[in-house]
């Protein structure tokens, strides 16, 4: 009855219901609003340069004057032979071989490159599975060995762990003899500074 009376207050309570309900609808938004602007944001980690330069580390050569010793190729059957273009040197040989017999291959024990180096450090001794001879206008400069690390007791395998890993020997200053050795990770020949200017 009295809002008949009262036309007036009924537009008021109209008109403060409708500013109540916008109010409380714009700090749901500026809530949802700032939840998402101080939302945690992803963040990706840079692949650490120590690491990669530690994994490539493992390619450190070591150096014997009069070349290191190799196993005859006697000891071994030519599977084939193929002229490949290299990348800084075209037309080089490479002849692989495969072992008629068990033929191991003494090399430095020290495989990791973060490894202390010291002159009591046991060698290991592999298990060649495959020998592949580079060479250049019949010039030989470079050894690459696939071996498998086993243990050797009196010239005889007493095991065999679960270990492979190339082992590259190369002649960098072109005398002849292959003094330059290094563990690596693939099969690619070392091709020397005289072979690209040369071969």
């Amino acid at each position: 009855m009295w809002m008949r009376h009262h036309p007036n207050l009924i537009c008021l309570l109209c008109l403060a219901s409708l500013l109540c309900l916008l109010s409380s609808c714009g700090q749901s938004r500026q809530v949802a609003q700032t939840e998402r602007l101080t939302s945690t944001p992803i963040r990706t980690e840079a692949v650490n340069d120590d690491r990669v330069q530690s994994f490539r580390n493992k390619e450190k050569p070591f150096v014997k004057a009069g070349g290191w010793e190799l196993p005859s190729l006697s000891l071994f059957s030519k599977a084939s032979v193929k002229i490949i273009d290299h990348l800084s040197k075209p037309g080089i040989s490479q002849t692989t071989y495969l072992p008629k017999n068990d033929v191991i291959q003494t090399a430095d024990g020290n495989t990791f490159s973060d490894a202390i180096r010291t002159p009591n450090l046991p060698e290991k001794t592999w298990l060649v599975t495959r020998l592949e001879v580079f060479s250049v206008n019949g010039k030989t400069f470079c050894y690459v060995l696939r071996g498998n690390l086993v243990e050797v007791q009196d010239g005889a395998i007493v095991g065999r762990l679960a270990e492979s890993i190339v082992l590259n020997y190369s002649d960098q200053d072109g005398d002849g003899s292959l003094e330059t050795f290094r563990y690596t990770i693939d099969e690619a020949p070392s091709i020397p500074k005289w072979v690209r200017r040369n071969g």
